[in-house]
């Protein structure tokens, strides 16, 4: 009787997913995680309930090295904290992907009539099943939050705000603006994959020194903001749009630069010719070819470059080639780490190649290293008081032995 129930539950559970995803526009993918767990205990070759019960337990642990271990590496190196609702959200679904991948797996191994080869078969059927789920992990990331650095706190006066994305998707954002003095313009920025907004310390401090104010936002399924899949640019090059109008309000007709890091780089240089206003754009270490990012990847994550309609991407990561997107009338400055093992460097130098863009490179260190580069603080703030119509800047602007957080890291 139970496991009955548990199967209606699941379908029901199914329905009312699929038909929100349909209703909110959220992957179809999403509704499926939601229902896998109840479909997968549902789906085991057993009678009984608490042997499903026992299988939703084992499947639970083969499912936590997908959600948990990149969070935290990520919690230990930045210092952020795991948002708890939402990793139980990821471990509800990733559970449901294990727990189907065994019960396909059973029931396959089942059928096969040379009874010796139902554990293997069944083993090897669980194990491709795993590896192929593993793309997902790419999509639906821990988030993470985290307070900001005294530092920051102590020189700005700050206000959190929600601004909503192009799909409704909620958009935690916070505004960073110079205490008891005025401020030249205001800086949308843009972290990369799997950040959050006020891990980014030395940014945020360096903009505070050259006088700027900050709009600082998480990207969707990010930080603060609401649970969503990671597009890579597909829906978020929207979400900026929606941030770029609020922080132009607030800019009250000062000037206004885009700043992206890493996939908030591409993600600028997807959506600068359409921000109105932009003075200056600047991209640390942006990708500029999707397609060729993921080839570089191990097999499973390349599965996400080839379109799967049936699993409701609904976007195709091939098509996303900030390489291709208009380019903006304000100047660039790109810079990247020439030994980066994230992004390619040959990747940053094709976008300031096609941008005809002023270019610094960092000759060695990690991904998101070009923030404690002196030739790299000092370009920045030389654009930012260009774009005020401001003098070049002085030592004190630029902070090149104040830094709050020395980054060696991957998103």
């Amino acid at each position: 009787m139970l496991h009955r129930t548990i199967l209606i539950a699941g379908l029901t559970l199914s329905g009312v997913s699929g038909l929100s995803a349909y209703a909110l526009g959220v992957l179809p993918l999403s509704a499926l995680l939601l229902a896998a767990p109840l479909a997968g205990m549902a789906l085991l070759p057993w009678s009984s309930p608490w042997i499903a019960l026992i299988g939703f337990v084992v499947a639970t642990a083969f499912a936590l090295w997908i959600p948990l271990l990149p969070g935290a590496e990520l919690r230990t190196r930045y210092h952020g904290q795991l948002s708890p609702g939402i990793v139980a959200l990821r471990f509800w679904g990733f559970i449901g992907v294990s727990l189907m991948s065994a019960a396909l797996a059973l029931r396959i191994g089942a059928m096969i009539p040379i009874w010796w080869l139902n554990i293997p078969v069944a083993i090897g059927i669980f194990v491709i099943g795993l590896l192929a789920a593993s793309p997902l992990g790419m999509l639906y990331l821990p988030q993470h939050s985290d307070a900001d650095a005294i530092g920051v706190a102590a020189e700005t006066v700050r206000e959190d705000l929600v601004i909503a994305g192009a799909d409704g998707v909620r958009l935690h954002a916070r505004m960073y603006v110079p205490r008891d003095r005025e401020w030249h313009g205001l800086i949308v920025f843009s972290h990369g994959f799997g950040g959050w907004k006020e891990a980014f310390l030395n940014h945020l401090h360096l903009f505070n020194r050259a006088g700027w104010a900050v709009l600082a936002y998480d990207l969707r399924g990010c930080g603060r903001s609401s649970p969503s899949a990671c597009s890579y640019g597909a829906r978020e090059t929207e979400d900026l749009l929606a941030v770029w109008y609020e922080a132009k309000l607030r800019a009250a007709g000062r000037p206004m630069v885009a700043y992206g890091v890493s996939l908030g780089g591409s993600i600028t240089r997807l959506a600068a010719a359409r921000l109105d206003g932009c003075r200056a754009v600047i991209l640390e270490s942006p990708f500029t070819d999707l397609g060729q990012m993921i080839g570089t990847l191990n097999w499973p994550t390349r599965m996400l470059a080839v379109k799967l309609p049936f699993i409701g991407l609904g976007w195709d990561p091939r098509a996303i080639r900030p390489i291709d997107a208009p380019t903006p009338d304000a100047p660039t400055l790109v810079g990247w780490v020439v030994t980066d093992r994230t992004i390619p460097a040959e990747q940053s130098a094709a976008v300031a190649a096609q941008l005809s863009a002023q270019v610094v490179t960092l000759p060695t260190g990690e991904h998101l290293d070009m923030i404690v580069a002196p030739a790299w603080r000092w370009a920045v703030v030389e654009n930012l008081n260009r774009a005020a119509g401001m003098p070049p800047p002085r030592a004190e602007d630029v902070g090149e032995h104040d830094l709050l957080m020395r980054y060696s890291g991957s998103f």
